[in-house]
């Protein structure tokens, strides 16, 4: 099926280049998401595709445009919950210090006192001095051990809290994107069976500034006229069907 130019390709093509670079945390591994020759054969088998492929390619450009538009809000939805667990753990940590600061000092004076023993000369007197350094530190290192391990408890405690409340914030970042591919899926197939109107194929066009790192990315909606100009060039690199086009573009979106 001869497709009357390849712009809509190359057009999708840099949608999804510029807009894939953005997505960091990789996606859920169980989520069913179509296979490229799933999409292929929704995209052929469509009754709109067998009428006007150029209608077949503006729902597959609103389906993928989406599409990274959810992997994006995923990966910063993830990210965003990491960042939470990690600055309520550094909370947590400063809480804790002057405990630990306490427990410290105790230890420090209890070793004090042993080791003056140690450098007494006198055998009788250094066993002297050890019985009694240690007789008298017995409260300090009970204490040392109560105030540490139950400080120990109930600092695991809150980091169980944590950790749990970190698991409750990317269940519910992977429940929004699988929600949120599954309704992106059905508006491909209802565009596919000519029950719904495309998405307009957007462009999308970076630009980075030399003094900073942060990339800006703009999506705009525009319409493009083909000038009645020398054609572009065919390269030998360029699939030789629409077919081969069509899963090259599939490519990009993985």
């Amino acid at each position: 099926m001869p497709l009357g130019s390849v712009k809509p390709l190359v057009i999708l093509a840099a949608m999804l280049v510029a807009s894939t670079e953005a997505v960091m945390k990789p996606l859920p591994p169980y989520v069913g998401i179509p296979t490229q020759d799933g999409l292929t054969r929704l995209f052929f088998n469509s009754r709109v595709t067998h009428r006007d492929p150029m209608i077949s390619m503006s729902c597959f450009a609103g389906y993928i445009g989406e599409s990274n538009l959810i992997a994006e809000q995923y990966s910063g939805a993830y990210s965003d919950c990491l960042k939470d667990a990690q600055r309520s753990r550094r909370g947590i940590d400063i809480d804790f210090l002057p405990t630990r600061r306490r427990i410290e000092l105790s230890a420090e004076s209890v070793c004090r006192a042993l080791t003056k023993c140690n450098k007494v000369n006198g055998t009788l007197d250094s066993f002297n001095c050890h019985a009694a350094a240690g007789s008298n530190n017995t409260i300090s290192t009970y204490g040392i051990s109560g105030n540490a391990s139950e400080s120990a408890t109930l600092l695991q405690e809150r980091y169980r809290l944590i950790d749990l409340n970190h698991e409750k914030c990317n269940n519910k970042a992977e429940r929004s994107y699988v929600e949120s591919t599954a309704s992106n899926y059905n508006y491909l197939q209802a565009c596919l069976d000519g029950r719904i109107s495309p998405r307009p194929i957007p462009t999308t066009t970076s630009t980075s500034s030399s003094s900073s790192s942060t990339t800006t990315t703009t999506t705009t909606t525009t319409t493009t006229t083909e000038a009645p100009t020398t054609p572009e060039p065919v390269t030998t690199e360029a699939p030789a069907n629409l077919e081969d086009q069509f899963k090259q573009l599939l490519n990009l979106l993985n």
